[in-house]
């Protein structure tokens, strides 16, 4: 499987855990981070992780640079591969 065919079938595994978690929003976990506006929710999380999950099984001891769970600071070795993971961009609409 090429980089590119990874990427895509990643994302639609993701995509298809969005979407059912969409349609059960009203039961969805949902918190504010710094401010009220700023949320997070669980299905946040999830993706993130799984998506972290699936990369390093695929490439193993590649870098990420995400936005949850503290992994906001760009890695030290900047010669190293890096995903960065952006899991819900819009959580406000998703929400």
């Amino acid at each position: 499987m090429t980089e590119l065919e990874f990427i895509q079938s990643t994302l639609e595994e993701l995509a298809a855990y969005v979407r059912e978690k969409y349609a059960e929003r009203a039961l969805v976990d949902v918190h504010s981070k710094a401010k009220a506006t700023d949320l997070l929710t669980e299905v946040d999380v999830a993706v993130q992780q799984r998506a972290m999950a699936l990369v390093a099984q695929a490439y193993p001891g590649d870098l990420f640079f995400a936005e949850e769970e503290g992994m906001d600071a760009p890695p030290d070795d900047p010669d190293r591969r890096c995903w960065i993971v952006d899991p819900i961009d819009g959580t406000q609409n998703f929400v």
